[in-house]
């Protein structure tokens, strides 16, 4: 592993968590009496990877984001920027604000709150060899394409699951490769969902970066029971790791 601080790591955390059912933004919920965002950026400063933090949020939550990276990694440069519109306009944002010494970008959702600090190593890594590389996770569903028909939705046929992966993040990248896809997505007006896809979009594939279901993705209140139980037992094994 390269020991060394070479990662700006950009949180895009501007969403309006319209799903919530107006439990509030995400990223600032409580878990065990720490804001979702705390996990994360606690996770990014334990990387030795990670030289800076860069959160896009709303306006008016600067003071929260700021907040929780006071708690949760001190020693880490932390800033904020207004996000966008979209995430993708989010992380460009925060790429604009970044220090460009810096070999490497990450970028993790805010509202996953359960990332290790080992999986960012892991991806870092294959993104130190590879260019670009995603933390996914496994299909264990069967996996069916749909066609709509007068009498509804039909399952017209069956993906193979063994070749199928669940995108999740951290996604990290060289600062060329993410860059340059950015600059080529905003002159032909390209949308994108995630980042893997958009440095796709110009030529570059990630690597995948197999992770377990934990790195769940907080998008509806039910998610935070999952996330809490998951957050429960890394709580507990960092208190026995500190005893």
């Amino acid at each position: 592993m390269y020991k060394k601080r070479i990662m700006s790591v950009l949180i895009p955390a501007a969403g309006i968590s319209r799903r919530m059912e107006g439990l509030g933004s995400k990223p600032y919920i409580t878990l065990f009496g720490k804001s979702v965002l705390y996990y994360v950026l606690r996770a990014f400063a334990a990387s030795p990877y990670t030289g800076e933090i860069i959160a896009a949020v709303r306006a008016g939550e600067e003071d929260l984001a700021c907040r929780a990276a006071a708690e949760a990694c001190p020693d880490i440069p932390f800033k904020t920027v207004i996000g966008g519109m979209t995430r993708q306009e989010s992380v460009y944002s925060a790429i604009k604000a970044s220090d460009d010494s810096f070999r490497l970008i990450a970028v993790h959702d805010a509202a996953r709150p359960c990332i290790t600090s080992d999986l960012i190593n892991r991806v870092a890594e294959a993104a130190l060899a590879a260019g670009a590389a995603t933390a996914a996770s496994p299909m264990t569903d069967t996996v069916g394409v749909i066609e709509t028909s007068k009498e509804g939705a039909v399952i017209s046929g069956y993906e193979d699951r063994e070749k199928l992966v669940r995108i999740a993040t951290p996604q990290i990248f060289d600062r060329k490769i993410l860059i340059a896809a950015h600059e080529t997505a905003r002159t032909n007006a390209l949308s994108f969902t995630d980042d893997s896809s958009l440095v796709r979009s110009a030529g570059t594939r990630a690597m995948a970066v197999i992770s377990n279901e934990n790195n769940i993705k907080i998008t509806v209140p039910a998610d935070l029971a999952t996330a809490s139980a998951t957050l429960s037992g890394m709580i507990n094994i960092d208190e026995k790791d500190a005893s």
